[in-house]
């Protein structure tokens, strides 16, 4: 395999494995907002929307922003229960 194919394959392969991972992010901060555990949510949220503006990553910041207000809002509202 030529140098060049190969360097634009490792550079994909980096763009997909940053992908997995504000994937798995996100899907770990769901998995914590369900469980109540607004803390860890909020905290998951917000490494992966720094990953996300390191990498442009406009979609997943902009599902970070939604899932955030979400955390805030049941967060708040869970606070005024107890």
């Amino acid at each position: 395999m030529s140098e060049p194919a190969l360097a634009c394959i490792m550079l994909v392969s980096k763009k997909v494995s940053r992908g997995l991972y504000q994937l798995t992010h996100l899907l770990m901060a769901r998995m914590h907002f369900i469980r109540g555990e607004y803390d860890v949510a909020r905290a998951l949220l917000d490494e992966t929307m720094t990953t996300a503006r390191l990498a442009s990553d406009k979609t997943t910041l902009q599902q970070c922003i939604g899932c955030v207000q979400l955390v805030q809002i049941d967060g708040v509202a869970e606070d005024q229960v107890h």
